[in-house]
């Protein structure tokens, strides 16, 4: 409840005003203009037009974003926010802590789920490099 929160409030952050921007910056093309003068539906131009355009600038700031994500819930269970009866890397973690899993030398407790996560982002942010790359044909030759 509380990551759906949060993913709610920050999904109008600075996102938004990037998508916004190239909202408008594909509205004001010369073929939204024709296809307004032969007398296009607001509806066909968005999901025709627009929406197709922004799909490959959309789609890899998104993949991008997944390990914020993923981090934001294992912190949220590691301080004991999160759902106690789903097993997450977080409670992993938080179980370990209140074991003394690292006194009593049982080092992989938390080194598991540490590695898990940072294999994890690195795998999304790798994915999302190479999905922009794919989708935005200006950073081809880069």
């Amino acid at each position: 409840m509380i990551l759906g929160a949060t993913i709610l409030f920050n999904i109008f952050g600075s996102a938004i005003k990037n998508y916004r921007s190239i909202f408008v910056q594909f509205r004001e093309q010369s073929y939204i203009d024709a296809a307004r003068s032969y007398g296009a539906s607001d509806w066909r131009i968005i999901f025709k037009y627009l929406i197709p355009r922004i799909f490959p600038v959309l789609i890899p700031q998104i993949v991008v974003l997944v390990p914020g994500y993923v981090f934001l819930e294992t912190s949220l269970a590691l301080m004991g926010l999160g759902d106690p009866s789903v097993p997450t890397w977080g409670k992993l973690l938080r179980d370990a802590y209140d074991n003394n899993a690292l006194i009593q030398g049982h080092y992989y407790w938390v080194l598991e789920p540490l590695a898990l996560l940072l294999i994890t982002g690195f795998g999304f942010a790798l994915l999302g490099f190479a999905l922009d790359r794919i989708l935005n044909p200006r950073l081809r030759d880069i």
